[in-house]
């Protein structure tokens, strides 16, 4: 009778594979807990005109005197100027903010739209 050999990498394989996928669950819940804390700071004319939980996803459409409209959306751990009347676009194209990305932009933690006076402010709790 011929014995077949056992082949002992199966077990050690499927425990490295279960080791990365509970890191990689760690490190998503542990991002998405950190982005998900502080609050929306929304300005018009230099006056605050709300404040929302990063938390609490959320559309906000800002709609001034003259008729410039901005939209501002809140995803539950950034935020983003989803759009805006404004010719150059430079608040829409700064991309989403969040609380663990902040430094890569270059004000930090704050989207403005210079034409509409609408700045958004991310802030820390």
């Amino acid at each position: 009778m011929e014995r077949t050999k056992r082949n002992k990498t199966g077990p050690i394989f499927w425990g490295i594979v279960a080791v990365a996928a509970v890191a990689c669950l760690a490190a998503i819940l542990l991002r998405g807990g950190k982005g998900a804390k502080g609050t929306v700071n929304i300005y018009v004319a230099d006056e605050l005109y709300a404040s929302y939980p990063v938390a609490a996803p959320r559309t906000v459409t800002i709609e001034g005197e003259d008729g410039k409209v901005n939209v501002i959306t809140i995803d539950g751990t950034g935020v983003v100027m989803a759009s805006s009347t404004c010719s150059n676009q430079v608040c829409v194209n700064t991309g989403r903010i969040s609380a663990e990305d902040s430094e890569l932009f270059d004000l930090n933690n704050w989207i403005v739209c210079l034409p509409n006076r609408v700045s958004v402010e991310l802030a820390e709790e």
